[in-house]
């Protein structure tokens, strides 16, 4: 069973690698980096006479098949050009003399073109929209106010009418994609994604939306279940009836406890996907071919054939990144890894914190500031993993329950590494000596 699936992997990618030769448009990777829009120059005020749209610049050059699902060491991120503030101002530029922007519905659209993120008006979004129902850009307008509110199922049911209103708009296209590419059906984020590419056939979006593809494939004749938001996808062979509802309930539990641990509100949907082999997983995902297990918008696991179907470490320690990365996205990666591993009750790395004990040596803390790129290129990741585990591991004996949360709040005000953890530890200084301390403690205490 195993290498028919694995081979119906190889005949799913063949049969992409054709289509996008025959079409002259590339593959997918499913993104990890920020999207990253392009930016409006903003006057100062609220005059659609004013509004200046910079030219776009010239399409990319078509990619080939060549250029496979992922993009170069160093990973890809996504320059979005037709964004939803960028469609209004247009909007509001192409009326400047009809009125639009002095109406209450124009300024209120300039309002979303100015603030972008922080724009949240949604009972003004709301009423305006319920004057002009056939508007477009009214419910685009509502779209980025429930945003800004936090109301994801608003936001997406306004882009939806929006999408009805005008089907070819790039931006609505790309909207709609980001915001179902992680659904348990994958249809509408590729649809979308198709309208996006006709006008701006970007090499990581076509990357992204064959990647999208072949996870659609090789899921059509998945069994499905839901579980308090949580949405298990798995083959039947892979997992008992028993098993995957065990799973679904594991996972529903490991976000309230994540949630709690981390000081976050739980999220309220997860799509869970597990994989009869890691073949399955590395052809949906731009992950390293040792990865077992991974977070990128959805939990990818792969059946293991032990009681639990699955690996339950990685189920805690995956669980915890699908609650926290979307919180604290800009926090540094040593934050995230060392709290998952510490979530998911991972191996203590006794030999490698004894090294460190011995030597006197650590990773100097503001070295610690953003990825692991550096030191995986330098052959020191094992060092900066197990560093992560017990700077988290110190952080929760010092400062106790809630010193994970005080950490992400420490993040989320633009804290560094020093800073967040000192704060977590109720200490006005934290020092790798401290840490060293701790470690000889508890490695002393260890059985």
């Amino acid at each position: 069973m195993r290498f028919a699936r694995a081979l119906a992997v190889m005949v799913v990618l063949a049969g992409v690698a054709a289509w996008v030769l025959l079409r002259d448009e590339p593959p997918a990777p499913v993104v990890t980096a920020p999207v990253r829009p392009a930016q409006l120059p903003i006057p100062s005020a609220v005059d659609a006479g004013t509004v200046t749209v910079e030219a776009a610049p010239p399409p990319p050059e078509a990619v080939t098949f060549q250029d496979g699902f992922c993009a170069g060491a160093g990973g890809e991120g996504l320059t979005v050009r037709y964004t939803l503030e960028r469609l209004l101002a247009v909007e509001l530029r192409r009326q400047a003399d009809g009125g639009l922007a002095t109406s209450s519905l124009g300024r209120l659209m300039w309002d979303a073109v100015k603030r972008r993120s922080a724009f949240d008006a949604l009972e003004k979004a709301r009423a305006e929209t319920s004057l002009a129902p056939g508007s477009p850009y009214a419910q685009v307008t509502l779209a980025l106010a429930a945003r800004g509110g936090g109301q994801v199922d608003e936001q997406l049911a306004a882009l939806r009418r929006a999408r009805a209103l005008a089907p070819d708009e790039p931006a609505l296209g790309w909207a709609i994609a980001e915001l179902t590419r992680d659904a348990p059906d994958l249809d509408e984020a590729i649809s979308g994604l198709g309208v996006y590419l006709a006008h701006d056939p970007a090499p990581a979006m076509s990357r992204l939306r064959a990647r999208l593809e072949v996870q659609r494939d090789l899921q059509r004749d998945d069994r499905r279940l839901t579980h308090d938001g949580v949405t298990l996808l798995w083959p039947p062979s892979t997992l008992t009836d028993a098993q995957a509802e065990a799973l679904a309930r594991d996972v529903d539990r490991a976000l309230d406890d994540a949630a709690a641990l981390t000081g976050t509100t739980r999220r309220s949907r997860l799509t869970v996907v597990v994989y009869p082999g890691r073949s399955e997983l590395l052809a949906v995902s731009c992950a390293r071919s040792w990865t077992a297990a991974l977070f990128d918008g959805s939990l990818r696991l792969v059946a293991n054939g032990s009681p639990d179907g699955v690996d339950r470490g990685q189920v805690l320690h995956e669980t915890l990144h699908a609650q926290l990365s979307p919180v604290v996205p800009n926090a540094p990666k040593w934050f995230h890894e060392g709290v998952a591993q510490s979530f998911g009750k991972q191996r203590v790395p006794k030999q490698k914190w004894a090294l460190m004990v011995r030597t006197r040596t650590w990773v100097p803390f503001s070295s610690l500031d953003g990825t692991f790129q550096a030191f995986e290129a330098d052959g020191d990741a094992d060092l900066a993993y197990s560093q992560a585990y017990a700077m988290v591991e110190f952080m929760r004996a010092q400062g106790g329950d809630g010193s994970v949360a005080t950490a992400v709040q420490a993040f989320l005000a633009g804290a560094d590494t020093s800073t967040a953890l000192a704060r977590a530890c109720r200490r006005t200084e934290v020092t790798g000596a401290d840490l060293l301390d701790y470690l000889g403690k508890r490695l002393a205490e260890a059985p």
